[in-house]
């Protein structure tokens, strides 16, 4: 029987009867003892996560860690807030429908993802798979080709009926198709949903067998789109999530970790700049400024760069925007966050700064200056998550509140 587990990032799962049992904590042991993923830390008896949320699926038990920004304890709300916000920054289509029943079940983050590749690449297959010449060296009994001179003396001085040659062949065996295929294998081992097994089964039938190979960030890079496949785009989107996010372990075997993680910072930050783009005016612009080098060693062999989140222009006039997802003590923004917001408002002459948070709370500040004149505004914006409004509704009303301190 598979356990599931939910917990909130930052929260801790403890060793106990009601929590882990000793071998599902060893598994995590061991997986955190092959580095590079920094999605819990542990503790005696305990694994603490971090701002990492989503689903981490093991051998027999999976764990979904859900975001949270307030007192709520609906877990449902926050699994659909995370759902909508991964809509919103499309890591999941918007367009592609998805069922309540599947927002309110644990680990439904993993299952929407799985349902909209088998989605994808049975509407590959209705359209029919492209077809790519490919090169290929093979020993046979007809002369079809470039004879390879080498090989035919290495391999068929005594078979003077064979030939090596080399040839180009138009079929659907190509990188892109080896791709989709070694995802869909995954997804075969790695399902749990019982309705899934059979639509996973036929895909196997009607996908053509590929041959293996190894995957890495590169091979996603390698891929060019035009217009005969920009149509496999998203299914190569869904399956370089899933390939690279997927851990297997090559020693023992047995510590196989698919995690489907996703770092709330960089989400709320996406959230924001689409929900801010989407409304905008014709003469209005917004940008996710690249990182600068604002300072360095004399030898130039060190350097400290900068990067604020976003840059915004309302009305010909510049705002600097640092969004962090986070409760704020007492309404209050840490000193490191105010440096840095004071910072990038000098270095790209901002009118005003705001740190954005998901608390609800917002209050007016500015930076003190021995001239009143050259004092500026640097204020906190509270957005706060609603729990009756769709995700459109929620996107205006965030446009709005920056507008209004924009303008005042």
């Amino acid at each position: 029987m598979n356990k599931q587990f939910t917990v909130y990032e930052h929260e801790k799962l403890y060793l106990g009867e009601n929590g882990l049992t000793k071998k599902q904590l060893e598994q995590l042991q061991v997986f955190h003892e092959r580095g590079g993923h920094p999605y819990f830390s542990l503790g005696h008896k305990y694994v603490k996560f971090c701002e990492q949320v989503g689903v981490l699926q093991l051998a027999d038990f999976s764990i979904e860690i859900l975001p949270k920004a307030d007192k709520s304890a609906d877990k449902n709300h926050w699994r659909k807030m995370l759902i909508d916000i991964l809509r919103a920054v499309d890591s999941l289509p918007i367009q592609t429908p998805s069922s309540s029943q599947l927002k309110l079940k644990p680990n439904a983050i993993l299952s929407l993802y799985f349902d909209l590749y088998i989605k994808e690449l049975q509407y590959l297959l209705h359209r029919g798979l492209i077809k790519r010449y490919k090169k290929v060296e093979r020993n046979q009994t007809a002369l079809k080709g470039k004879l390879i001179f080498a090989k035919q003396l290495q391999k068929n001085i005594c078979q003077q009926q064979r030939f090596y040659v080399r040839h180009s062949q138009y079929n659907k065996e190509h990188f892109i198709h080896q791709i989709l295929y070694k995802a869909l294998i995954l997804l075969s081992k790695v399902n749990r949903e019982a309705n899934l097994k059979s639509k996973i089964g036929s895909l196997l039938l009607d996908f053509p067998p590929m041959p293996d190979l190894f995957i890495s960030e590169a091979s996603f890079q390698k891929i060019s789109f035009h217009r005969n496949n920009e149509h496999y785009r998203r299914a190569l989107a869904i399956a370089r999530l899933l390939l690279l996010h997927y851990h297997p372990d090559l020693q023992r075997g047995q510590q196989e970790v698919l995690a489907l993680m996703f770092d709330m910072n960089a989400l709320w930050e996406r959230f924001i700049f689409k929900s801010l783009k989407k409304q905008l005016g014709p003469t209005d612009r917004i940008w996710a400024e690249p990182r600068k080098k604002f300072w360095q060693f004399s030898d130039q062999n060190s350097s400290v760069y900068m990067k604020p989140d976003i840059i915004l222009q309302l009305n010909n006039k510049k705002y600097v925007l640092d969004c962090k997802w986070k409760r704020l003590e007492q309404s209050k923004p840490s000193p490191h966050d105010l440096r840095q917001l004071y910072v990038y408002l000098d270095y790209y002459e901002g009118q005003k700064a705001a740190l954005i948070h998901p608390n609800g709370v917002s209050k007016a500040g500015f930076f003190q200056s021995q001239k009143k004149s050259a004092a500026k505004d640097c204020s906190i914006l509270g957005v706060s998550i609603p729990h009756d409004k769709n995700i459109r509704a929620w996107q205006q009303e965030i446009f709005r509140q920056v507008k209004n301190w924009a303008e005042e």
